[in-house]
């Protein structure tokens, strides 16, 4: 059939569902429609991670004035070629230039095996750039940048920011989310201090920055007036430009994500623990609006001034003393870690959120080590959930807790609005990577000790694998055998038999990586 027959609305709608680049440039050399269509698709999203395949690809997009409307997001970590580079931690790594012809020179410092080395290097996103871009090269990356007039989202990322980047975000109008991630802010401050209430983005991550000076006015990208999300970690202090400096609070200013160092990193910044969660403490309470507060990693003690976050029905982060301070706040949604490890005082902190949260919705909580009682003293403390999930690291359920999750946790008596029921390992720890070379799964013995007892002797691998069943993986096998569809079966049949006591329940994972859907009482349970 011809591709004329069908509109060129449907084409580019087939190929925007096509996960993989590499198939969307095969199927633009079929012919000329679909080269012409495909593009737009191809340069929706643009990666400029290697000033190599920069530099093969800038004559033709410069040749190409048509799509420079079409870039929606881009993401640039190229480096440019600097005279201090010793002196720029960022770069110290670096091995060689490439110039705008596509020459690679070797940087001085370097030895004469770095040509074998650059030929074999990956395109992956790092902190530390390996290759960077001559000034000329790096002029022609901005210039081109600056055409994409339709951008809407736009990354910095493991490179050192261009003396002008100021001037570059300013140039796009409809942009909506920036992120400046593990950037070197420029030595030089501007000159006239750039002024960024008018940026349209509503979108603004900021995180691990480093500079021979204070970001103050890098920092000041969050007081864009249309900003409704914020993200930031310790290396970008926002909340000093609102305690300290005086500046506007972003008026429709809705989510926080505020990321400090691990516990363990703390005593390396000189008592700043108390300092910095109380200037975050100062700065919430100026945020009269937001209605989402995420904190991840540990934050010392504070206070919260009485009034405080009036409207927040959302948060994400550690238990303990934060919680306390949100205990007048009208919470809807809770996603909360035990960082104690201990299943006592696990225990406690939950009846202390239920003390004053009783009504909660959503109940998210990560636990060290799985034990029934968690599920108990949950249904007691929290009758009104409509969501309910519980990850953990360590341990798991056995197959008769499993069986009898359905009558004896989630039965309607006890939670009768429940709707959504998600317990499963997760494949790491905060903090942790856990890697296995199978798919993740509950439980294999759920399947050995109801079917195959023969088979258990001979199996040779764990029991448990921590990493999350990708589509690449292979399900386990025994003796040749793939196991995958009849575990998957077996807890089935354990949920079917949830039914009778749990008539609303419409969602149900026991496994990372996918969920049991049904969509009304009567309808079969099917896997997402």
């Amino acid at each position: 059939m011809a591709p004329s027959v069908f509109p060129n609305e449907l084409w580019i709608n087939v190929f925007e569902e096509l996960k993989n680049p590499a198939d969307l440039a095969r199927i633009s050399r079929t012919c000329r429609k679909f080269h012409r269509l495909s593009l737009r698709t191809l340069y929706k999203r643009i990666r400029w991670t290697d000033p190599r395949h920069l530099q093969n690809g800038l004559d033709f997009l410069r040749n190409q004035p048509a799509l420079s409307t079409v870039p929606r997001s881009l993401t640039v970590a190229i480096s440019r070629e600097d005279p201090r580079l010793t002196d720029i931690e960022q770069l110290s790594r670096a091995l060689a230039i490439v110039d705008h012809v596509g020459t690679i020179q070797s940087i001085p410092h370097t030895t004469q095996w770095f040509h074998s080395v650059v030929s074999e290097l990956s395109t992956t996103i790092g902190r530390y750039p390996i290759l960077l871009a001559s000034l000329p090269l790096h002029a022609a990356m901005v210039d081109l940048m600056s055409t994409f007039t339709e951008l809407r989202e736009l990354t910095f990322s493991g490179m050192q920011l261009p003396d002008s980047w100021y001037n570059i975000i300013q140039g796009f109008n409809r942009l909506q989310t920036l992120r400046i991630e593990y950037c070197t802010v420029p030595a030089t401050s501007p000159t006239v201090p750039p002024v960024f209430e008018n940026l349209p983005i509503t979108e603004l991550v900021l995180s691990g920055l480093t500079s021979n000076r204070e970001p103050r006015k890098e920092l000041r990208l969050a007081t864009a007036r249309n900003l409704r999300v914020l993200r930031f970690d310790w290396t970008a202090y926002v909340f000093n430009l609102f305690v300290q400096e005086d500046a506007t609070i972003p008026a429709h200013l809705e989510s926080i994500e505020v990321t400090f160092p691990q516990q363990k990193n703390w005593q390396a910044f000189n008592n700043a623990e108390s300092l910095l969660s109380q200037r975050l403490a100062s700065f919430l309470a100026l945020c009269p609006g937001v209605t989402s507060l995420t904190v991840k990693n540990h934050v010392g003690s504070f206070e919260l001034p009485a009034g405080a976050l009036p409207l927040l029905r959302s948060y994400r982060g550690p238990m303990g003393a934060i919680v306390k301070q949100l205990k007048h706040c009208p919470l809807h949604t809770l996603d909360v870690r035990d960082s104690s490890g201990s299943l006592r005082s696990f225990i406690h902190e939950l009846q202390a959120i239920a003390s004053d949260h009783g009504d909660l919705q959503d109940l998210r909580v990560f636990a060290y080590q799985w034990d029934n009682e968690i599920l108990r003293a949950i249904v007691f403390h929290f009758p009104h959930l409509r969501t309910l999930q519980v990850r953990y690291s360590h341990g798991s359920p056995s197959d008769d807790t499993v069986v009898s999750m359905g009558p004896h946790f989630f039965e309607a008596k006890k939670l009768p609005h429940l709707r959504v029921a998600r317990v499963f390992k997760s494949k790491s720890s905060p903090g942790t990577r856990e890697s296995s070379s199978a798919g993740q799964y509950l439980q294999l013995a759920i399947h050995f000790n109801r079917h195959r007892p023969d088979m258990l002797d001979s199996w040779q691998g764990p029991l448990f694998v921590q990493r999350e069943y990708d589509e690449g993986d292979t399900e386990p096998e025994v003796n040749g055998v793939p196991l995958g569809a009849e575990i998957e079966e077996d807890l089935r049949e354990s949920i079917i038999a949830w039914n009778r006591y749990c008539p609303n329940l419409r969602e149900v994972q026991l496994l990372p990586g996918f969920v049991w859907r049904r969509s009304s009482e009567a309808d079969s349970w099917c896997k997402r």
